[in-house]
């Protein structure tokens, strides 16, 4: 096999001549998704979480777009817990900032009691936020056996 420099075990590679070239040529296609993103602003909504029961706290937790979980937080009896989420361009979705600040499409929000949370778990519909609209939310959560929650759009 001839000793060439833009050939390694058999399968040519890129020379260090094109290296720069490619990369101006690829930054525009890389970037041009977050630049697009980005030139929308995303409507922030908030969402309050009411635990109406009085026996027992509430766990909530986030699930997010590839497989990743945020916890919502607990709360006791009688008490809320709220989210910050935002809403994409042309009702396409919500996100949720991590924390490091990168914005999370939230694929479905889950509360169950605090002490049987994955038996007791059920999903706060989500889908009356996605679309244009409410700047606020409230999911009411009840139900000694079985948590239930029913959300109202708040103002817009």
């Amino acid at each position: 096999m001839p000793d060439d420099p833009a050939t390694e075990c058999g399968v040519s590679v890129i020379s260090e001549y094109a290296r720069p070239l490619l990369a101006a040529l690829c930054l525009p296609l890389v970037l041009t998704p977050v630049t697009a993103c980005s030139a929308h602003a995303q409507d922030s909504l908030e969402l309050e979480i009411r635990n109406l029961n009085s026996s027992g706290a509430i766990r909530c937790v986030v699930l997010l777009a590839h497989f990743f979980t945020q916890e919502a937080g607990t709360a006791a009896p009688d008490t809320s817990l709220s989210l910050k989420l935002e809403r994409l361009p042309d009702g396409r979705g919500l996100t949720l900032r991590n924390v490091s600040g990168r914005a999370m499409l939230v694929e479905n929000l889950v509360c169950g009691h605090g002490d049987d949370w994955s038996a007791t778990r059920t999903e706060v519909p989500l889908d009356a936020l996605r679309g244009e609209g409410a700047t606020s939310a409230l999911a009411d959560c009840a139900g000694e056996a079985e948590l239930r929650c029913q959300l109202s759009p708040g103002s817009e």
